[in-house]
């Protein structure tokens, strides 16, 4: 199963990009040119950089894994753990000093080790969907939230 964000929500970042540019040719043929290349320009930088972030994001589940890609399209962010010999997962939250409370998905293999991951956006807001796969595929899950 694949999550990714919706088109709308997915193309905010593309939209928002368009309008600086727009902006900025309406700036350069009704009040300075320098102005609205300049936004022009900058509407273009935010098109590169933060244009495709959304759309590919995406959190991959089978019987096997989660993972989740996530970030800049230049430098994305990989995090997640394997469904292998897992005992249960437990969700829970954290009280970090800087972040302040945030959710935390803890994987417990059969072995004792553990591995924690704090998921992004789009796994979080899709946490009931996720849930219930893992609970099709018998894995046992501990809501502490």
């Amino acid at each position: 199963m694949d999550i990714t964000f919706s088109t709308t929500v997915a193309l905010i970042p593309v939209i928002i990009g368009l309008s600086i540019v727009i902006l900025g040719i309406f700036l350069a043929y009704k009040v300075a040119k320098s102005l609205g290349a300049l936004i022009g320009l900058a509407g273009i930088f935010f098109l590169i950089v933060f244009g495709p972030i959304l759309l590919m994001d995406k959190v991959e589940i089978d019987d096997n894994e989660i993972i989740q890609h996530t970030g800049f399209w230049f430098s994305q962010t990989t995090k997640g753990f394997s469904l292998k010999n897992i005992d249960h997962i437990v969700i829970t939250e954290e009280n970090h000093k800087k972040y302040g409370i945030y959710e935390i998905w803890i994987a417990v293999y059969q072995s004792g080790d553990s591995i924690k991951v704090d998921p992004g956006d789009l796994w979080e807001s899709n946490s009931d969907k996720i849930i219930k796969y893992l609970e099709q595929i018998n894995i046992q899950v501990i809501n502490e939230n």
